[in-house]
């Protein structure tokens, strides 16, 4: 069986200092395990152990899987066992820092490669490109309505003024960051918040169904924060989304499945730091295409909206990709 022979990650920190390590893992075992993990972003300053709550869940489940295929006969691999160890693992470290209820989180994409076959475990947004063609990336519902409040609430800010300098763009996507992150509630009049809602149930008609319809006063008026957490793992309801965070895994982006490894060329693991994947499995096209997505739209709210946008202190999100090969192309 051919081996994969070249293997080249990037990870960058939204820290444009570097100072504050990315909430992102990058895994990678030789022949056994390919993958990252994105740590859900904190709303708080708690740190677990120096990190932060995000990163320290996408350490946890990475030592995990590392320690997996490190003891486990390939032959007896299972990305669903592996998934209940993460599970277990990420809850007992909790348990034992008195941190049950801590709401530290993790998306997974990975792979444990048996020799034969290439086992794939999928929850969240981050993604794998296999081949180079087919995208496997599930973009959860939430997101669209917490995106489309953004962009309207900075659309309404900048309506009738000819421009704004960087400094008041700046403060305008801090502002409405807090917002969106915090809730609305006592910081817009009541009328307007039902308008924004109106305008996001106008934006995104057809793409939700009628009970997250019903759930976007509750949302908006309490923000990512406090409204999206009831959602976590919650099946029977569709704004409900899967992600590693110590309990139960379900929802519709949790994805468990098999490759032969003779038809896989190339593996591509990344993050949701990246909204649109390279040309080609190199790591100069994936960083390319993060160019261009932020020089055409920088405040995220054209053609590339998104739940924030980069300022001159931050990138709008960490980002991590990983790329096995079975050539020995240039990276």
């Amino acid at each position: 069986m051919k081996r994969f022979t070249s293997v080249q990650a990037l990870s960058v920190s939204k820290d444009k200092l570097e100072i504050a390590p990315p909430d992102d893992v990058v895994v990678f075992q030789d022949q056994l395990l390919y993958g990252v993990f994105d740590g859900a972003t904190s709303f708080s300053d708690l740190l677990i152990d120096g990190v932060s709550t995000g990163r320290f869940a996408a350490l946890s489940c990475a030592q995990v899987a590392q320690s997996y295929v490190q003891s486990t006969q390939p032959s007896s691999f299972s990305a669903e066992h592996l998934l209940h160890r993460m599970t277990h693992q990420l809850s007992e470290s909790l348990s034992v820092r008195a941190l049950k209820h801590c709401r530290a989180a993790t998306t997974i994409s990975l792979a444990i490669d048996d020799g034969q076959t290439l086992h794939f475990l999928i929850v969240g947004d981050s993604g794998v490109r296999i081949n180079g063609r087919e995208i496997v990336q599930i973009h959860k519902p939430i997101d669209l309505i917490f995106t489309s409040a953004r962009v309207a609430m900075i659309k309404k800010a900048l309506a009738g003024k000819n421009s704004l300098t960087e400094a008041e763009m700046t403060a305008l996507e801090l502002k409405t960051r807090q917002a969106i992150a915090h809730g609305l509630f006592g910081k817009v009049e009541p009328k307007d918040m039902d308008q924004l809602a109106l305008d996001i149930q106008t934006s995104l008609r057809e793409q939700l169904l009628e009970d997250a319809y019903q759930a976007l006063p509750a949302l908006l008026s309490k923000g990512i924060s406090t409204g999206q957490p009831a959602f976590m793992n919650q099946c029977g309801h569709s704004l409900g989304y899967a992600v590693m965070n110590g309990h139960t895994v379900q929802g519709p982006d949790m994805l468990l499945f098999s490759r032969p490894k003779s038809s896989i060329q190339s593996l591509e693991f990344f993050t949701d730091g990246y909204m649109e994947p390279g040309a080609d499995p190199t790591i100069r096209s994936w960083e390319a295409q993060w160019a261009f997505v932020e020089a055409q739209d920088p405040y995220k709210i054209g053609s590339y909206p998104h739940i924030k946008c980069s300022t001159p202190q931050e990138h709008w999100d960490d980002r991590s990709v990983l790329i096995v090969r079975k050539d020995s192309g240039l990276f």
